[in-house]
């Protein structure tokens, strides 16, 4: 895939999309991906995920997007007796 350059500034510009089309390219890439089309628009409506709304559309910045998910499956989770109590429910121990 050719990486498209501003002449002004020299920057690679961002690989906007929409969540469709991140889904798609996600299959593309992985087709035994379990990635959902409404796990990507839940991150970007969180703004976990960098996403602009452009009219009635939402578009996603697809390097965002995969930067997470690479985030999200190195995260390791505490143990339990480190996690702390939300909103006054304890953890069970």
């Amino acid at each position: 895939m050719k990486n498209h350059v501003t002449q002004k500034y020299q920057k690679p510009l961002p690989r906007m999309r929409t969540a469709k089309e991140c889904f798609h390219m996600i299959h593309e890439a992985d087709p035994d991906s379990r990635i959902s089309l409404c796990y990507i628009r839940n991150l970007a409506k969180n703004r976990l995920v960098i996403a602009h709304q452009i009219g009635s559309r939402i578009l996603i910045n697809y390097d965002s997007l995969i930067d997470y998910l690479n985030k999200a499956a190195t995260f390791e989770t505490r143990p339990t007796s480190e996690r702390k109590a939300v909103g006054g429910i304890s953890p069970v121990q």
